[in-house]
């Protein structure tokens, strides 16, 4: 369209300058004929030779105007009537028209010859109504535009014209005066320049254009397909200017297209010099990534050729001599228990020296291996050996762990004067109820007390024999402090060493050297299990055991060092730490701790604490639930001085605190004296209900059931959760749902149990809503100096069936294990009460209870009734000492259970209360109380609340929580009205029932038992709407009543005279501390003394 408006311009130009000066139809001037002839000429010749690229022929006779434009015109257009055509005189028609096409033809011979003189042309009527289109007009532009620019206004009639056109009443315009025809010069339109694409192919020669708005054209917006096509003129011309270069050309060539295409889909072709640039980028690309993947390989190659392998570990290391306070030179012997691809072991110094070792291994059975090492040091040395071990096909020495304190005096030093020490200071003093580990201090100090011991045996030689040696002289030292041994006097002598002189030392006669005896242990023999014939052990149908992710053991036996040997309840731990687990030790007998110095007389609130909730998917849970049990620590000062207590409470004497799990999922710490945060909490984010247990070792570590992991905002992992109370940190997690190994058989994660903790073996046992036993060798190391608890865990687990379960739900264990020796006894959902052998993992007996069983299986140890105690020699005339009488074979291990209304059918029913031979499974008496539950009814109906076991004055009696009780069960314990539960003191031997209780509301907390240092016993119970009661633990009598505005779903602590609760509900979560108050005592020592047995 642009080049059309440039070519033309001229005529347009002249034709719009004569529009604006015509005057209207009625007033237009009149044209004289000799110029209308002379003039019509002119224009004519000149509109063909600017107009017309391709003239017809002069032998081709024109056709008349109405034919051309019925030809041009598109065939979506009306139909116009049709119009006379005007007459052209012949001159015009003879006019010579010079072809464009010959080369031989300049710019000049282009233009026409125009004819000298022309006759007039007589208008006629027809040619003033109609307008008469040019001859040989262009064929591109419209029929309807040339009839426009050709005829005057107001000529075409009103039904001729076309929707959106101008009107066109003008009369003829004049003719044009003769001209020098110039060639016009492009201009460059930069608002419609195309891009330039490198290209000289021409565009579609039939695209469809979009026609612009010019006067006397078509109006905007109407299309038209018009054919383009290229003169010879216009090459010749683009030919003749040199101003052009290449790229001018050829940007000429663009812009000489006639009219803009909407679709224009020309291919794009770079240049050559861009293909080649192209071509070496996708090159340089091509070899990187080569190069990439062959160096990724080789990386790949070299890390499967040289793997990167941790150490081999060292499960054991022993110094079998004292390391510290001896002269060289010496030798000095280690025992180190390793894996078994280790092919040798080495001590090396803190500054990568060598020692003089040497060291020899056995292989055992179960894939370890014992090395024996010997240094030996010749001239003294001070500082740390590490232990370093080696793989069989590796030359690499790995450090380990293992170290050992080196102190060995040079043959020189002992010529030295030592410099006088200065005094002593004064022993630090602390609270008659603060814990002191004279274990830990020692191991603090760096063993200076041997080293002072070490120093006093050369001290005390004789003068009358030089010559005696220290070895033996220290031997007998360590022979004459050996308890218990009537064979502690050397032969001939007449006298014992305790009865020589401060100081001096008897001379041993010329006979070789007596070896120190064995020490007699006082500790009498564990009672073995064996089942009774009605507890046939067949019943658990199989028991599938795994040491690892996914290896199974068919015929499982536990390593002689993780055996476990736990010990009677009153020696769960060596020292009184307070409340360490659920039920207080392994036998789950009570959550107290500590004597009262008089009788509890009342019930006062000392403080509380408050708590929160969480969201779980379909519920809001609140404060603390069943069983949610805090536990009560009593640390030593070197723990309390490297954890993360608050500086105030670090510093605070006979500090106890209190560690409570909540259904908010945080875990608090408190100060049992007056409720106030110890230390930050740890924010879990789920619902924990079960108890916490505390390690029997005093050491700052501690393990948690979680209850859920599907929150609102989130769902996590959920299982046993291991903590460091040095740093807060969680150390270990045992999966509920055991990840992607899929052992257990119940798909439930949850640990509502407690676990317990061997000493002896380090060992963790625990129970899961999976139905799986967890037998976790902790393998704990704590460094008091350093302040460092580190874990090492190696975890076995075990699976089981009962004979006759179809469902995988009853396998669920929610009832909190016991333990004594070697033997587990635990309960499922499904009734079945076991015992098993941790040894080996088998079930020792078994006995199915009748339902659920949810209460923390309990144990007692007692002498049988009738019973003698066998007598041990004495010795100094000890009659009294209890030591002296091994009641070995007259010990009597008991187990009291009660189960559940839950797989039985609703209704009027009973639950049992049981007393079983915990050594054979055999049923001793069962006691049964109505209850019932409704269709409807989804609490829990029966004891499911843990029992006490009644100690000291309360040593006959065992009390049980019943909740949910029928009107015959009411009856049978002479209860009246609508009591739903009950708390009943029966008697060890017989099961008979002493007394009941009635309570106002269901119970599912358990009863804690207080006692005096007389020995009398009271017992706590706690109602769910908020109700605690003190009685009496011989008659039931009430003590005292104390009402919380809270609900009560969790079970009490005591230490002392403080009993701490959990409660729950909405806007009413809180952790309570409740005073007991005591009877005034005449007696002016005030306080309480910590039973060491335990409450």
């Amino acid at each position: 369209m642009d080049r059309w408006n440039r070519k033309d311009q001229n005529t347009y130009t002249g034709m719009n300058a004569q529009r604006r000066n015509r005057r209207k139809p009625e007033t237009g001037i009149p044209v004289r004929a000799e110029e209308s002839s002379e003039s019509s000429e002119v224009l004519a010749s000149l509109e063909r030779w600017l107009i017309d690229d391709e003239p017809e022929k002069e032998t081709q006779e024109k056709a008349p105007v109405t034919e051309v434009a019925e030809q041009t015109e598109e065939a979506d257009f009306p139909e116009e009537p049709d119009m006379p055509a005007e007459e052209e005189p012949a001159e015009a028609k003879e006019t010579a028209i010079p072809d464009p096409e010959k080369k031989e033809e300049s710019d000049t011979s282009a233009a026409p010859e125009l004819p000298e003189e022309s006759e007039p042309v007589e208008k006629t009527e027809a040619s003033e109504e109609t307008p008469a289109a040019v001859q040989g007009a262009d064929s591109r532009v419209p029929a309807e535009a040339r009839r426009m620019s050709a005829a005057p206004y107001g000529t075409v009639k009103p039904e001729a014209r076309r929707p959106g056109t101008r009107p066109q009443n003008a009369y003829r315009r004049p003719p044009m005066p003769e001209q020098k025809q110039t060639p016009v010069r492009p201009r460059r339109d930069v608002r419609e320049e195309p891009l330039r694409t490198g290209s000289n192919k021409t565009q579609d020669k039939t695209s469809r254009v979009r026609v612009g708005y010019a006067p006397g054209r078509m109006s905007d917006g109407m299309t038209q397909q018009v054919p383009i096509r290229e003169t010879a003129r216009d090459t010749a011309w683009e030919r003749e200017q040199p101003m052009y270069s290449r790229d001018a050309k050829a940007y000429l060539e663009k812009r000489s297209q006639p009219f803009r295409t909407e679709n224009a889909k020309e291919k794009v072709q770079d240049r050559p010099e861009h293909k080649l640039l192209r071509i070496i980028v996708a090159l340089l690309v091509v070899i990187g990534i080569i190069i990439t993947g062959v160096l990724i390989f080789r990386d790949r190659a070299n890390q499967k050729n040289n793997p990167v392998r941790e150490a081999p570990r060292v499960i054991n290391f022993i110094p079998v001599d004292e390391t510290e306070g001896r002269t060289a030179p010496v030798d000095l012997a280690f025992t180190v228990l390793t894996e078994k691809d280790v092919s040798g072991i080495r001590l090396r110094g803190e500054n990568d020296e060598d020692l003089d070792t040497e060291a020899a291994s056995t292989d055992n059975s179960d894939g370890t291996k014992i090395w024996t090492m010997k240094m030996h040091v010749e001239t003294g040395r001070n500082g740390t050996a590490i232990l370093q071990v080696r793989r069989a096909d590796e030359d690499k020495w790995y450090d380990t762990n293992s170290t050992v304190e080196l102190e060995i005096q040079g043959p020189l030093d002992l010529l030295t004067p030592k410099p006088e020490e200065d005094a002593e200071p004064d022993p630090v003093e602390y609270d008659d109820d603060d814990y002191y580990d004279e274990d830990a201090e020692r191991a603090k100090e760096e063993g200076a007390e041997e080293g002072a011991n070490g120093e006093a045996y050369p001290e005390a030689e004789s003068d009358e024999n030089p010559n005696i040696e220290a070895e033996d002289v220290t031997a007998d030292i360590w022979a004459e402090n050996v308890e218990g041994d009537p064979d502690n006097e050397t032969e001939g002598e007449g006298e014992r060493y305790d009865d020589l002189p401060t100081g001096e030392l008897r001379t041993p006669e010329p006979t070789p050297t007596v070896a120190p005896p064995t020490p007699v242990p006082t500790e009498t023999p564990p009672l073995t299990a064996q089942a009774a014939p009605e507890a046939d052990p067949g019943l658990i149908s199989s028991t599938t055991v795994y040491t690892s992710a996914t290896k199974k053991v068919k015929n499982y036996s536990r390593p002689a060092k993780e055996l476990i040997r736990m010990p009677e309840a009153d020696e769960y731990t060596t020292k009184q730490l307070g409340v360490m687990t659920f039920r207080g030790d392994n036998f789950r007998r009570n959550a107290a701790v500590g004597t009262l110095s008089a009788a509890p007389t009342g019930l006062k609130e000392k403080w509380h604490a408050e708590s929160g909730s969480s969201r779980g998917t379909n519920q809001t849970y609140y404060g603390y639930g069943w069983t949610g049990q805090p536990v009560i620590a009593r640390w030593s000062t070197q723990v309390r001085e490297g954890s993360n207590l608050f500086e105030k409470k670090i510093n605070t004497k006979a500090l106890k605190e209190v560690i409570i799990a909540g259904m908010d999922g945080n875990i608090r710490f408190l100060d049992l004296a007056d409720g106030e945060l110890t230390r930050n909490s740890i924010k879990l984010g789920y619902p924990m209900r079960g108890t916490p247990t505390l390690h029997t070792g005093g050491y700052p570590f501690m393990s948690v059931g979680q209850f859920a992991r599907k929150m609102k905002v989130k769902t996590g992992k959920i299982g046993l959760r291991q903590y460091n109370l040095y740093s807060q940190k969680e150390q270990k997690l045992l999966d509920g749902l055991d990840g992607k190994y899929h052992r257990p058989l119940n798909d439930v994660g949850s640990f509502e149990t407690s676990a317990l903790i061997d000493r002896t073996s380090d060992t963790l046992i625990a129970a899961g809503s999976n139905g799986m036993l967890y037998l976790e060798s902790l393998n704990s190391s704590f460094d008091y100096n350093a302040k460092v608890l580190t874990i090492d865990p190696s975890i076995t687990v075990m699976n089981y069936k009962v004979k006759g379960q179809k469902s995988t739900a009853l396998l669920a264990i929610e009832s909190s294990p016991a333990a004594y020796d070697k033997y587990v006894y635990m309960a499922n959902m499904g009734g079945v009460l076991m015992c098993i052998d941790t040894d080996t993992l088998k079930p020792v007996w078994a006995v199915n209870t009748g339902d659920s069983v949810m209460a923390a299986v309990a144990m007692d140890m007692q002498i049988r009734e009738n019973a003698q105690e066998t007598s041990v020699p004495a010795e100094a005339g000890d009659e009294d000492d209890p030591k002296d009488k091994a009641p070995a074979d007259n010990r009597e291990l008991s187990l009291y259970t009660a189960n559940m209304l839950n797989n039985r059918k609703k209704g009027d029913s009973d639950i049992q209360i049981r007393r079983y031979d915990a050594l054979s499974g055999k049923e001793i008496w069962k006691a049964s109380v109505g209850v019932t539950k409704g269709k409807k009814d989804k609490d829990d109906v029966g004891a499911k609340a843990s029992p006490v076991i009644g100690q000291h004055e309360l040593n006959n009696l065992v009390y049980f929580t019943v909740t949910g009780l029928s009107d015959e069960g009411r009856q049978q314990l002479g209860l009246s009205g609508e009591t739903p539960a009950v708390l009943i003191a029966l008697e060890k031997a017989s099961g008979k029932i002493v007394w009941s209780y009635g309570l106002s509301s269901r119970s599912e907390s358990s009863p804690i038992a207080v006692y005096d240092e007389k020995g009398n016993g009271w017992i706590i119970q706690c109602e769910q709407n908020g109700t605690i009661h003190l009685l009496e633990g011989l008659t039931g009598s009430v003590v005292d009543t104390m009402q919380l505005n809270a609900e009560i779903e969790a079970s009490p602590a005591a230490y002392g005279s403080t009993v701490v609760i959990g409660t729950t509900g909405k806007n009413t979560s809180f952790v309570y501390g409740i005073e007991l108050e005591l009877a005034q005592v005449h007696d002016e020592e005030g306080g309480y003394e910590e039973d060491s047995g335990g409450a």
